[in-house]
């Protein structure tokens, strides 16, 4: 994945973000049909989904973040993005999910209250509706 990713980001959600990264907040990844999905920590866990193009190039983002809902390419997003950057030639992101990843992404949906859910589904709804799947 090429770097031109970071100019949809301020350059103090880029640090925190690589602040994120370095701490291991990003606790996991998980290859998707579109590009990635990953549990960040944070005030709580939140849900990242990266899309990428057929060539893996950055295509948009969504969090289950307050910053996120409003528009915005936040911290959480882009420390996902220093991950799956740093790492693309390693073993660390997963092909596929395990059972451990799917008790892990239970456990993370059923902590989410019903409209933290609802919102989060309809940004993942709307993120497929603009990229034409």
């Amino acid at each position: 994945m090429n770097a031109d990713w970071k100019y949809g980001f301020s350059p103090l959600i880029l640090m925190r973000g690589r602040d994120y990264y370095n701490n291991g907040l990003v606790s996991e990844i998980v290859r998707t049909d579109y590009g990635f999905a990953a549990v960040v920590e944070g005030t709580y866990d939140y849900n990242v989904m990266i899309e990428l193009d057929a060539d893996g190039n950055f295509l948009s983002a969504d969090c289950d973040c307050p910053y996120a809902e409003d528009g915005n390419y936040c911290k959480h997003e882009a420390a996902v993005l220093f991950a799956l950057q740093d790492n693309e030639d390693c073993h660390e992101i997963n092909d596929s999910a395990s059972e451990d990843d799917h008790d892990t992404l239970y456990e993370a949906v059923s902590s989410l209250s019903k409209e933290e859910l609802a919102s989060f589904v309809l940004s993942l709804a709307g993120s497929v509706r603009q990229s034409g799947t």
